[in-house]
């Protein structure tokens, strides 16, 4: 191999083609292509982890997802029984996996029906499940209503 073609090549090796060696091999070259394998397999390993950290948090994101939509009401109208004095639909679409809106309502009595209606924004999926606690809170409440006699 004439001297041009051996720097091409070792230049190359030194570039990023470290997938092959010279021969006669020279130590110098071999090092720097080993050295350029073990940090194109670290680079690999790193991305494998990273790229399983993310499916784990996409997995996530579905769950708490679904745990969102599981709680809003889905049976419309909600009380059929009066669906000629009264018309109730909602809808929650978020923006992103999981939303900070949350709505829910309820019978009190006979003669009324409690709303809810949550919007928590800015401050990332904690906040969006937080904004869910008014249906906790609204499961129990409507004995609190009668009791203040509030309606």
């Amino acid at each position: 191999m004439d001297l041009r073609c051996s720097q091409r090549l070792s230049q190359a090796m030194n570039n990023g083609a470290f997938d092959f060696a010279t021969k006669p091999i020279d130590l110098d070259d071999l090092s720097v292509t080993i050295e350029k394998a073990i940090e194109q397999i670290k680079y690999i390993r790193a991305m494998q982890q990273e790229h399983t950290q993310l499916e784990s948090i996409k997995s996530d994101l579905a769950v708490a997802s679904e745990i969102q939509q599981a709680i809003l009401p889905r049976i419309f109208p909600p009380f059929p029984e009066n669906q000629h004095q009264l018309d109730i639909a909602a809808s929650m679409n978020a923006a992103k996996d999981v939303g900070g809106d949350f709505y829910d309502f309820f019978r009190i009595d006979d003669d009324h029906i409690g709303f809810v209606i949550a919007d928590v924004s800015g401050k990332g999926i904690p906040a969006a499940i937080y904004g869910c606690k008014p249906y906790i809170d609204s499961c129990h409440r409507h004995s609190w209503w009668k009791t203040i006699g509030m309606y």
